[in-house]
């Protein structure tokens, strides 16, 4: 999100702070006129006119722009964005942002998206459960990595599964032009595939999900090919090649359960960090500056754990283990 739409109201210059009132909480929330810096003041109902407190004042030009900053922004991107929804099934919905092509085949139970302009994005999300659908999206490899990580609507991702309730679904994803090809944020249940072909940065992003999935494959990732972050997952089946980063990511108290993994052509094959824990019963990794790292990169975490049975291993370096973390072969 952004402020873009307060910008083209070509407000006074000199102190200027947007107001948000919220009467229902006895509450205001005084912000720049960027929107960035805001904090929240609390006021008595008895006062009735807002007008009369004391952050009202004649050095500032105040002005009001309804109840709270949330819905402001709820209600100017529908003014700004051009985005579509649809109903893919009872309570599951599909959000398209600029330009995509979409096709829902009810009979074959396939949702197909085509992403048009460099700011096509797809938001799946509801209060329904997706259930056995394969989702096959197709980007560009013309449009060029935005910059920002995110874009105004806080999406990362070319497709978004957000705080959905899962049920053997199938993901297809070819060319995406974003800061990942999927992101999968605050859901649970099972996948049966995901696949992803070149993506410039992330192929796979999953944050603070419960997910069983059978079968991953990434080819061509500029970055990691598969980031999982903030909750716990199965997979039984991992398959990476040319990861310009990390092959597989770990982090943020994640628990972790792979059963075979096959990495090719990475930086760091595997990296668990910041209290993770993965446990990894058949990894063979090979051509790769490292097989194996675990480390803490946020100073709020602590070490982590990684456990394997069998293990083949072929890299420039030796694993890299950070004191406090542990690398055991269980035998």
């Amino acid at each position: 999100l952004d402020s873009s739409f307060i910008k083209s109201l070509s407000l006074p210059e000199g102190n200027v702070q947007i107001v948000f009132n919220d009467i229902e909480n006895q509450q205001n929330e005084i912000c720049d006129v960027y929107l960035s810096d805001c904090k929240i003041k609390n006021f008595n109902n008895q006062n009735n006119d807002i007008f009369e407190l004391d952050y009202f004042s004649s050095e500032n030009s105040s002005f009001l722009f309804g109840t709270s900053r949330t819905s402001f922004f709820d209600l100017s991107d529908s003014k700004q964005n051009t985005s579509d929804t649809l109903e893919i099934e009872n309570l599951v919905y599909a959000k398209l942002f600029s330009n995509v092509e979409a096709k829902i085949d009810d009979v074959e139970r396939v949702l197909s998206f085509k992403l048009n302009s460099e700011d096509s994005k797809v938001l799946i999300y509801g209060n329904g459960e997706l259930n056995d659908w394969k989702i096959e999206l197709i980007g560009n490899l013309n449009f060029g990595l935005d910059s920002e990580r995110s874009d105004q609507n806080l999406l990362t991702g070319c497709l978004t599964i957000y705080d959905m309730k899962l049920k053997d679904i199938q993901i297809n994803i070819t060319d995406p032009f974003c800061e990942d090809g999927v992101n999968i944020i605050n859901s649970n249940g099972t996948v049966e595939t995901i696949f992803i072909e070149n993506a410039p940065s992330d192929g796979i992003d999953i944050d603070f999900s419960k997910l069983e999935i059978n079968n991953v494959v990434v080819l061509n990732s500029m970055n990691d090919c598969v980031d999982l972050s903030g909750g716990t997952y199965k997979i039984v089946s991992v398959d990476l090649e040319n990861c310009n980063d990390k092959g597989v990511s770990i982090g943020e108290k994640s628990q972790v359960i792979i059963e075979n993994s096959i990495i090719n052509k990475t930086n760091i094959g595997i990296a668990v960090k910041d209290s993770s824990q993965l446990k990894i019963n058949n990894a063979f990794i090979s051509d790769s500056n490292f097989c194996y790292a675990l480390y803490r990169k946020k100073q709020e975490f602590g070490p982590s754990k990684l456990i394997f049975k069998n293990s083949s291993c072929s890299s420039i370096n030796d694993d890299y283990v950070q004191e406090g973390s542990k690398l055991i072969h269980e035998k």
